[in-house]
């Protein structure tokens, strides 16, 4: 049996941090797979220790383990969206905090809050494990990153020019209106404000990203893609437009980040690893923010709210990062070098422990039970017949074809979500770089 699969989703935000602590996993003698949460076909896979971006309850256990890997005993839940609006982060019984089955995971903290609040929730404290974000390890090894120059060289960005990158936080903007239908039929009323929020808050940014370029000569706009974000007409309109405006979605955000002069933000996390890099997090916030729905790491950020101001700062704004934003995100991330170690420590010590002991649980009589029998048999043929039809389509892009059929948009996300074998070996050369690096202190 293998004795660790770990599960990504998106490439570009876990895929890293998740090779890193695989391939160190590997360095001490164990065998190590990667499987996507979305796509799989052929039969169940089954490990030792399994290890999962998310389980916020039984649905998604149901979604992300049993279907794939049948009846895991060992889970380890490295939930990988920790911080949360501020309606959330205080309502243990909210998305952001496991629940259900979920509770009995071992869960990853990456601080202090976090580990007060997963307690709070009722998970145990022998099942959480405090490490840190395991995908900031690599932003201490700074020769590991390709640089402004190697950057715009390969995706045809000025180098000579002053780069401000914006970070895109704006994933409901591109749902069709069956998806928004969708959305608004789980999450209500609240879903519906926050997606008006999301597209005026759009609109007004994409204004002053116009106004600046027709402004400035030099100066170049990277608008870096959420991984959930599609493709979008009216960025493609201003990328034909302005020669001097990119749209970018693969590398890590780190890469991006660290190349920059300036880094502009809206709603995104991504805002700690520009602290981490001695980037200032500027949010720009043209249209006014709801207090609860915003984040506590946020609080002491500057924040833009008129062209002028985003226009002065973008061309002569200052670059330094104040203590108090600092201490506000030390609060609720180890911001230390060395997680991937602590997790991989951790790892090791569950697989030499004996089965029992380290048995999570997990009543799947739960997670089946909630999940009626139609919607089993649909899932069935979803995942192992249309998959991979889409798949095929996908690859050899018949567009027309494709768009014949509902839930491609969709599908199409998830497709650029998986990591390819080139790019799979290009991660694993730097994380071993990375893991080297390590190994001398």
């Amino acid at each position: 049996m293998l004795d660790f699969l770990i599960m990504y989703e998106s490439k570009n935000r876990e895929l890293e941090g998740d090779v890193l602590l695989g391939e160190e996993l590997k360095r001490r003698g164990y065998t190590v797979d990667y499987i996507h949460s979305h796509y799989f076909r052929g039969k169940k896979r089954q490990a030792k220790v399994m290890i999962v971006p998310y389980a916020y309850d039984n649905y998604t256990l149901y979604h992300h383990v049993y279907r794939i890997c049948g009846e895991q005993k060992c889970i380890i839940n490295l939930r990988s969206e920790q911080i949360v609006a501020k309606k959330y982060e205080n309502d243990y019984t909210s998305w952001g905090y496991p629940k259900g089955e979920a509770l009995k995971m071992y869960t990853v903290s990456w601080g202090r809050k976090e580990t007060e609040g997963l307690l709070a929730a009722g998970v145990r404290k022998k099942r959480i494990v405090e490490t840190g974000n395991i995908n900031f390890d690599s932003l201490y090894v700074n020769k590991e990153f390709l640089g402004k120059k190697r950057l715009g060289e390969k995706y045809n960005i000025n180098q000579d020019s002053k780069w401000i990158l914006f970070i895109s936080s704006f994933s409901l903007v591109g749902l069709t209106s069956k998806e928004e239908e969708g959305m608004i039929s789980r999450i209500g009323e609240e879903g519906l404000n926050f997606l008006k929020l999301s597209k005026a808050s759009r609109d007004k940014i994409l204004e002053w990203f116009k106004q600046l370029l027709n402004q400035e000569d030099n100066i170049d706009i990277i608008y870096r893609r959420h991984p959930a974000e599609g493709e979008d007409s009216e960025l493609k309109d201003m990328e034909q437009k302005y020669d001097r405006f990119h749209v970018v979605y693969n590398e890590v955000i780190s890469e991006w980040i660290e190349a920059a002069e300036m880094v502009y933000n809206w709603f995104s996390t991504s805002g700690v690893q520009s602290l981490i890099l001695g980037k200032r997090n500027v949010l720009l916030r043209p249209v006014e923010f709801p207090i609860d729905e915003d984040i506590s790491i946020f609080d002491n950020d500057p924040k833009i709210s008129s062209y002028d101001e985003f226009a002065r700062d973008a061309i002569d704004g200052n670059t330094s990062i104040s203590v108090e934003s600092r201490q506000k995100y030390v609060d609720y991330y180890k911001l230390e070098k060395g997680g991937f170690y602590k997790l991989a420590d951790f790892c090791e010590e569950l697989i030499n422990k004996p089965d029992a002991d380290i048995d999570c649980g997990i009543d799947y009589s739960n997670l089946v039970g909630k999940i009626r029998g139609k919607e089993r048999i649909a899932y069935f043929f979803m995942y192992n017949l249309v998959y991979p039809f889409y798949s095929y389509m996908y690859k050899r892009k018949k567009e027309l074809s494709v768009q014949m059929f509902s839930g491609y948009n969709e599908y199409k996300k998830v497709m650029d979500n998986i990591c390819s074998n080139d790019e799979f070996l290009e991660i694993t050369k730097k994380v071993d770089r990375i893991i080297a690096e390590y190994a001398k202190e």
